[in-house]
């Protein structure tokens, strides 16, 4: 069964006085669609059409009747409550759907309600700005209206991401009563939305309880405090929400409070709600923000400082001027790698890796795409003729996706390399592509050719302006296989590779236990130790001026070398760090210093460092 927009429907006695407009979803019972209701004096409203499905192509009288009767009984006793924010339906009978003024034939059920312009309450989330303990003022609203309706009698029984719909003023909106049941009436039906209730908790011929409410407010809490998360059957919730949300960098109060919500015996769970909502959005403020969990620097068409992190809550971008983004709303959640480049044309070009394994790339003109799903590890370059190069792994092999400026695309993958991650990537002085990867129990370093003489090649025009596009790139080339060298004969986290003052390679790999293992590959094709491993952090190396410099995070600050110069940068902790080479030669730098405050800094002629102030492009 389905519809189209223009069809009118309604009672016997007025049969167009409704008109579709737009459908919103479709599931098991029916199609939801966004109407217009025309009244009597010829005014107009919009409201929201449920259009039921009873089983089967042609419902019996009998099967309509009884659908008619249960919803009538729902939409009676909603009435008699009055509960702000309980969206409360009427319900009728009339024929399908049909032309304006034609008759419609057959007999369907259907649920009218005022008509709620706002999103579920997991879009909502992801597409908020607001800090999470922000987002939790929504959970203090709906358990305001949870304990109402447990006061008044009643219990919902079926809350969950898809039944409660907020306003622009952050409002909640509890919808969906078909199973609204009174807390001293034996129940005749069992019901559980995966994810936010069982349905064995009920227990037929017994009244209902309001403590799985509860278990659901505490799975939209989840969500609110975790936008990305996924829906999982009810079980999985309460095992891996604690997990979730600590990866997320919440607090260990925050988390072990709103697991009380989810308790698996329903006794363990709060009544009323609201003090234990009001209580957790207290925990959620106190505690630390979720971490930024990846960051990269790169520079605009005017060199001015990019830089963009990601984290639990997505991505946000940091310059020198809060410039809006289409980048930083309605992409990745739960970002746990980005990299931005710009590209020959000028344009800045952003991969990002979500916790699910999905890799997301992204432009101010295209906005984002999903591309693949599996992708593990990330690394980018920008090739001679303006394209950028991601290079990620998959169970099909290492991928490497050319995006040139006029937005073709170009793949190449090397099968039967399973498991893999890709570390990191850096010119090598021959103008290949050095590309680092751990796999299964080693490192390795993969020569990949990109096309017969490739190279760094020259800087796109240092013009103030706009920057043109350059000359499309010639016709593919057949380039050989890429070809993999072993680094280490051991796992490694993270990678930094460089070019030194002899053309040699050089790298930094940081294994499980915490050491850094410093390799040089020599003439000969092999790598060999440069030292012995030591502890260490997070760090980088980028090919300068003839040699290479390096960053590295320490707990002091910011820790710059070029060879010709040493600065500690920030003065306190550090982590996150980051260099980019400037077209005139110099270098900015950026990390995150305390744990939250992104900092940036460029190299001066006399090798000093000053800072650069950046605003973040949404609060």
């Amino acid at each position: 069964m389905s519809f189209e927009a223009g069809l009118t429907l309604g009672p016997a006695h007025r049969p167009d006085e409704y008109r579709l407009l737009q459908r919103v979803k479709a599931g098991g019972e029916g199609e939801v669609w966004r109407a217009e209701r025309t009244d009597r004096d010829g005014a107009r409203d919009l409201c929201a059409v449920k259009i039921l499905r009873p089983h089967g192509p042609r419902a019996s009288e009998e099967e309509i009747e009884r659908w008619r009767a249960r919803w009538e009984d729902s939409a009676v006793r909603a009435n008699q409550l009055s509960v702000p924010g309980l969206v409360v339906p009427l319900c009728f009978v009339g024929a399908a759907p049909h032309p304006p003024g034609a008759p419609g034939g057959g007999q369907v059920p259907y649920l009218v309600s005022r008509w709620v312009d706002g999103p579920q309450l997991q879009v909502w989330a992801q597409e908020s700005a607001a800090a999470p303990a922000e987002r939790l003022d929504v959970l203090v609203r709906l358990c305001r209206i949870v304990d109402e309706l447990h006061d008044l009698g009643w219990a919902h029984r079926d809350i969950s991401h898809a039944n409660v719909l907020v306003d622009a003023a952050g409002r909640p909106h509890l919808i969906d009563l078909t199973f609204l049941a009174r807390l001293d009436r034996p129940l005749r039906t069992r019901v559980g939305t995966p994810g936010f209730g069982a349905a064995e908790e009920e227990r037929l011929g017994a009244p209902p309880s309001t403590a799985k409410d509860a278990f659901s407010v505490g799975a939209l809490a989840r969500i609110l405090l975790v936008p990305d998360a996924r829906i999982r059957d009810t079980a999985r919730v309460a095992a891996l929400t604690g997990e979730e949300l600590e990866e997320a960098g919440y607090s260990t109060a925050a988390v072990d409070w709103l697991l009380r919500a989810l308790d698996p015996d329903p006794a363990g769970r709060p009544s009323p709600l609201t003090p234990w909502a009001e209580r957790l959005r207290e925990l959620v403020a106190a505690g630390p923000a979720p971490r930024h969990g990846c960051l990269s620097l790169t520079a605009d068409a005017r060199d001015r400082p990019v830089v963009v992190t990601g984290g639990p809550q997505g991505l946000r971008r940091w310059s020198t001027s809060a410039e809006p983004s289409r980048l930083t709303g309605g992409g990745p959640q739960g970002v746990r790698a980005v990299a931005v480049v710009r590209d020959g044309a000028g344009r800045l070009v952003t991969a990002a890796l979500d916790r699910y394994e999905m890799l997301w790339l992204g432009t101010e003109a295209d906005g984002w795409e999903q591309v693949r799903y599996g992708a593990r590890g990330l690394a980018t370059l920008v090739s001679p003729f303006g394209e950028a190069l991601i290079w990620t792994a998959q169970a099909t092999g290492l991928c490497l996706l050319r995006l040139r400026p006029d937005g073709g695309r170009e793949e190449q993958t090397v099968p039967d390399v399973w498991p893999a991650r890709v570390l990191t990537a850096a010119w090598d002085a021959d103008g290949t592509p050095a590309v680092v990867v751990a796999e299964e129990g080693r490192v390795t370093h993969w020569t990949w050719p990109l096309a017969p003489g490739a190279g760094p090649g020259p800087s796109p025009s240092p013009s103030p302006g706009p920057v043109p596009a350059p000359a499309p790139a010639p016709a593919p080339v057949p380039v050989p296989v890429p070809v993999p060298a072993t680094m280490l004969a051991a796992g490694a986290r993270q990678a930094a590779l460089a070019v030194n003052h002899w053309g040699e390679l050089t790298a930094r790999l940081l294994d499980a236990s915490g050491l850094v293992h410093p390799l040089t590959r020599h003439f000969s094709g092999v790598w060999e130790p440069d030292g012995a491993p030591a502890p260490g952090t997070e760090s980088l190396l980028v090919t300068l001026r003839g040699g290479r410099g390096g960053a590295q995070a320490t707990p002091d600050g910011l820790a710059v070398d070029t060879g010709a110069h040493a600065e500690l940068l920030g003065g306190s902790a550090a982590s996150l760090p980051a260099l980019h080479l400037g077209r005139d030669g110099r270098l900015l730098a950026a990390a995150v210093i305390d744990g939250d405050q992104v900092c940036c800094w460029q190299e001066d002629w006399d090798g000093s460092w000053q800072p650069v102030p950046l605003v973040a492009d949404r609060p």
